[in-house]
């Protein structure tokens, strides 16, 4: 079927979509058995076109020409584009397929000369790289042409094309890929392919359409294709702009013509770390694959001594159960909780102390959920001037601060273990308190670039930087309870939300806040933003707070505290940030 595949950036969608293709997939069948399955059932193949690399030169052409309207030429590049990313894929499949090279010389001679026909290029060509030239030269050729009826007036721009542009955009200015299933006939007859061989275009980056132009996809998805092609379709959330068709009265539904895939902690889990997933969850678990993955290629001398994360970076005072958890009456915990705790939640950890003890109840729902909170509060009393903190720091923590994108964890991983110190004898260790000094540092160089996101890095800054503040004031400047503020509920915005809420749904894209639970979420079209949200984890170091959801505030509490004044006093009351 047709799928909407959402996810932040860096959430690994490219990743995935290249992977998927057939050119990615048959590279890895040589290394992987269960992926060699795959590609010789040939039950389905994969084809990779990324839209901004081959679509955002002409998405902004535009053209009073009553032949070739901005539709027209969005669905000529459309259609042209996923040809030459077809013919990648054919080739490929010739080369995996066919087993000599005369038999692969004979079919890419037979595919390339029948295609030549079919696409109306002006000629014949015998080899998969002259066709796609041919296809390459006529697209700039046609772009020149747009350009200059945009600049030459209507007596220019209502003249007809003249050959070869003429044929060719009069192929493939045709209904939505109706070129490229062609193509896709003439190769499953040279391959051999069964009819019921299933062709996925993966279409990158989604979001460089506009709403106009996602229209036009979404009319193929609308009717159920004969052809066997389906639509797999990477954008960022909340950028899947449009459910309408070209017929207005028939637009797309949700769980019907397509469905929503989200990417979130890399979508699934090898086999060899669901002991990982049943002790911690699914991205520690994720967090673990990845850094055996990293291990595995960039120093494979020393992985085997450090088959997992704790055993290279050490454990997390702040999140790992397990570790000091004396919670008896005279305990260290304990003597803290009176220290900074409310009255009433201090009474009943008391009470549930005295009764249950060091029961799994009481870990449950007292030290569990302020365990943390302690620590912390203490740390900020009582370390002096510069002087570091290496409490934010242990595998959990590491897999926290990405908090389930692929692309920030590998750049911790990259960052930490180039920092490790390497003595002759290979004991390899990277100390707890650089191990916060770098991931504080990563967490200030994100929050530096979101300055320079498009149209809206300064006020998203300025959320993160208040939202921060706000959830650091909640964990140090008021008395504990079970659960410190972590993360924010959305409603149904009214009318004064909505600046707020156009600037959220960017933070959700860029990753800057991430959903408490993605899954419960539509991120389509006219999705609403409704629900809980917590500022990225990765932030946590800088803020000095808790990779945790904790409690959820409304976000007109969250509106209160943006409209604070960033400059001031630190004794004044009023002020949501803390200021150091």
């Amino acid at each position: 079927s047709h799928h909407v595949l959402l996810g932040a950036r860096g959430q690994g969608k490219t990743a995935l979509f290249r992977m998927l293709s057939f050119d990615g997939l048959s590279s890895l069948a040589a290394y992987d058995e269960q992926v060699k399955s795959l590609v010789e059932e040939r039950k389905f193949i994969g084809i990779y076109l990324p839209t901004k690399l081959e679509w955002i030169q002409s998405l902004a052409l535009q053209t009073d020409s009553a032949l070739i309207t901005p539709e027209r030429a969005f669905l000529w590049k459309l259609n042209l584009s996923s040809c030459i990313a077809l013919l990648v894929t054919v080739e490929s499949c010739v080369r995996y397929y066919c087993q000599d090279e005369r038999s692969r010389t004979v079919k890419e001679l037979s595919f390339c000369r029948g295609i030549s026909d079919v696409w109306h290029l002006g000629g014949v060509f015998d080899t998969f790289k002259s066709v796609s030239n041919r296809l390459k030269s006529l697209s700039f050729e046609m772009q020149i042409e747009i350009s200059r009826r945009g600049m030459f007036g209507s007596d220019y721009a209502n003249q007809p094309l003249k050959e070869p542009l003429a044929s060719t955009f009069a192929v493939f200015a045709t209904s939505s890929f109706e070129p490229m299933i062609q193509g896709m006939r003439l190769a499953s007859s040279e391959l051999e392919l069964s009819p019921l061989t299933s062709w996925l275009l993966c279409i990158d980056e989604a979001e460089w359409m506009s709403a106009e132009q996602q229209t036009v996809v979404n009319s193929f998805m609308r009717v159920a294709p004969e052809s066997h092609l389906f639509l797999k379709i990477a954008t960022m959330p909340f950028s899947h702009y449009t459910l309408n068709t070209a017929n207005g009265e028939a637009p797309l539904i949700p769980g019907q013509d397509f469905e929503y895939v989200h990417m979130d902690f890399g979508g699934a889990v090898v086999s060899h770390v669901k002991d990982a997933e049943a002790k911690w969850g699914r991205e520690y678990a994720f967090g673990e694959l990845l850094f055996q993955k990293v291990m595995a290629r960039y120093f494979p001398d020393v992985a085997s001594r450090f088959p997992t994360m704790t055993a290279l970076f050490g454990t997390c005072a702040l999140l790992d159960r397990d570790l000091d958890q004396d919670w008896s009456n005279n305990s260290t915990y304990m003597n803290l909780l009176r220290e900074y705790a409310n009255v009433n939640f201090l009474s009943r950890a008391e009470k549930k102390n005295a009764s249950d003890g060091q029961s799994v109840s009481f870990m449950d729902s007292i030290g569990r959920k302020v365990k943390g909170a302690l620590l912390l509060r203490r740390d900020y009393d009582n370390r002096k001037g510069h002087e570091k903190s290496d409490l934010y720091s242990g595998a959990r923590m590491i897999i926290k601060c990405a908090d389930g994108n692929p692309r920030v964890f590998i750049r911790i991983l990259k960052k930490l273990i180039s920092s490790a110190e390497k003595p002759e004898n290979g004991a390899w260790q990277v100390k707890q308190k650089l191990q916060e000094e770098l991931l504080r540092g990563l967490a200030e160089n994100f929050l530096n670039q979101i300055k320079s996101y498009q149209n809206v890095g300064p006020e998203l800054y300025q959320i993160v930087i208040k939202l921060g503040g706000y959830m650091q004031c909640c964990l140090y400047k008021r008395q504990l309870t079970g659960d410190v503020v972590g993360s924010f509920s959305v409603d149904e915005p009214d009318k004064t939300d909505y600046e707020a809420i156009d600037l959220l749904k960017s933070a959700v894209r860029y990753g800057v806040i991430k959903p408490n639970d993605s899954g419960k979420l539509n991120y389509g079209g006219n999705a609403s933003l409704v629900g809980d949200y917590h500022l990225s984890y990765t932030f946590c170091p800088y803020f000095r707070t808790l990779p945790r959801k904790g409690t959820c505030v409304s976000l007109h509490e969250f509106t209160r505290a943006l409209e604070l004044p960033v400059d001031a006093k630190k004794d004044d009351p009023n002020q949501m940030m803390l200021w150091e």
